[in-house]
């Protein structure tokens, strides 16, 4: 087939910001995602990297700010699934550092172990939900030594997974 029309100078740019503003309109991204997105688009990698330079120097992107709100919608997860999500969307590890640092795991894995004892599960299967959800095999030793079921589940002394999360699944 035929090859497009050569567009005019800095029309291509100005369609890629027209594109950044819409998608950011519609929902915050980092630095990462935001560059991924107009690459896929066909954009020239200098006219992508300015364009998210001057959106980052305009507050329209802010990978800290963005990694906050993402920690905080998902305030069922442990550290170590939230660092893994937030290095795959791009976000710095200092950043990521910060922003885990105000977490508390424990009272987190506490507060949903009690609440999925309220609802009847067991606690075998409440020890796998948490390291799912990536709260070290510390924390979750902790919380069944607190609850007197510690007993059945001496192998979670040995299992850290930090780096490879299974999908999220309700059991």
């Amino acid at each position: 087939m035929g090859r497009m029309a050569a567009r005019p100078e800095g029309e291509g740019r100005e369609s890629l910001r027209t594109y950044l503003y819409r998608l950011l309109l519609r929902h915050p991204c980092t630095r990462k995602e935001a560059a991924d997105r107009l690459a896929g688009r066909g954009g020239d990698p200098n006219d992508v990297r300015r364009l998210v330079t001057e959106f980052e120097e305009m507050g329209l992107i802010d990978d800290e700010n963005w990694a906050r709100l993402y920690v905080e919608g998902h305030s069922d997860r442990g550290a170590a699934r939230l660092r893994h999500e937030l290095r795959q969307r791009g976000v710095a590890e200092n950043t990521i550092d910060q922003v885990l640092e105000e977490g508390d795991d424990q009272a987190k894995a506490e507060d949903l172990a009690a609440e999925w004892s309220a609802r009847g599960l067991e606690w075998k299967k409440i020890a796998a939900r948490l390291v799912r959800r990536g709260f070290s095999s510390r924390t979750v030793s902790r919380i069944l030594r607190n609850t007197q079921n510690f007993e059945e589940f001496e192998e979670f002394e040995e299992f850290e997974k930090e780096e490879s999360f299974p999908p999220l699944r309700e059991d």
